[in-house]
């Protein structure tokens, strides 16, 4: 398997065509990158040239539920082309329950259907077991086998990992996101920190990076989204974040912070236990240095079994 990135046009078109693959994945098409693309559908248009590359009578799966499905369906017109999405013709997704730290879900994926447990939160994460599902059934493997194996799926720290930190003698949940951000996959995770269980529930948002001319407007929505309701206080670090912390309500509205280093010094002061909190930002805004701060005050529940 091999992951393919971008962040302006023409990056995909060349590495696909090196790696030749069997089957070409699109899980996503989101408001990234603004900078350098005039629109959306030039995200879409980039992403899906992941096809290029493909070898013959290979095969393009994409995400039904993009805002570009139109773009998408006319650049993949001359190849097998597989979609899953909330209701898609191929692969859909029913009955998302969260569970404590986990996610059930059903997929239905060529007329099977497939009960799934994911050790995460999100219906994000669903949705792309969705199509690793639709993958794995055309390379011969056994979609079955597959869906019982993602209960041994663990997001990678940065990108959604949760640790459970003791804190003053009590349990912390702490959500590491901090990888990368943009609106949709920031929304994705605060929806995650506000369905979690805990007596609060705090995010620290850094800047999301290359958003284009609308930048600021994109920081500001944030604070008008359904789950940033359910956020007990923002905290926030970077000039762009400046203009989320200046639209927050007063009861919201936490600390705002320079830099990544200035709020690490800080954030032994403004977190406790019961606390669920959530750390996401662009690469650039170096979050990871508040990660590790929380994690030096912390550290795993012994689980008293002895060797």
């Amino acid at each position: 398997m091999i992951e393919i990135g971008m962040n302006h046009p023409g990056e995909i078109a060349p590495l696909t065509k090196m790696a030749a693959p069997d089957v070409a994945m699109v899980t996503t098409v989101a408001e990234v990158h603004l900078e350098a693309f005039e629109d959306i559908n030039g995200i879409a248009l980039e992403k899906t040239s992941i096809i290029d590359g493909l070898v013959p009578n290979g095969v393009a799966i994409m995400n039904a539920d993009t805002p570009c499905t139109k773009v998408i369906e006319t650049y993949t017109k001359d190849v097998t082309t597989l979609w899953f999405g909330a209701a898609a013709a191929d692969a859909s997704l029913s009955d998302v329950n969260v569970n404590g730290a986990e996610t059930h879900a059903f997929l239905q994926v060529e007329a099977a259907t497939y009960p799934v447990t994911i050790n995460s939160v999100g219906r994000h994460f669903a949705m792309n077991a969705l199509g690793a599902l639709l993958a794995v059934g055309y390379l011969g493997a056994d979609r079955r086998t597959a869906a019982t194996g993602l209960a041994a799926w663990n997001p990678v720290d940065g990108r959604g990992a949760r640790h459970t930190l003791n804190i003053n003698g009590g349990a912390l949940d702490l959500i590491d996101d901090a990888y990368n951000a943009n609106p949709t996959s920031l929304r994705a995770a605060m929806q995650v920190l506000a369905e979690a269980d805990a007596s609060r529930k705090i995010a620290f948002l850094g800047d999301m990076k290359e958003l284009g001319e609308k930048e600021h407007d994109f920081h500001r929505e944030v604070a008008n989204w359904p789950c940033t309701d359910a956020i007990d206080t923002i905290h926030t670090v970077g000039s762009l974040m400046k203009s989320l912390h200046d639209v927050l309500p007063d009861g919201k509205r936490g600390q705002h912070y320079e830099d990544s280093a200035a709020m690490a010094a800080q954030v032994a002061h403004l977190v406790q236990a019961g606390d669920a909190v959530l750390l996401k930002a662009s690469l650039s805004t170096n979050m990871r240095k508040v990660v590790d701060a929380l994690q030096e005050l912390g550290h795993p529940p012994m689980d008293n079994k002895g060797p």
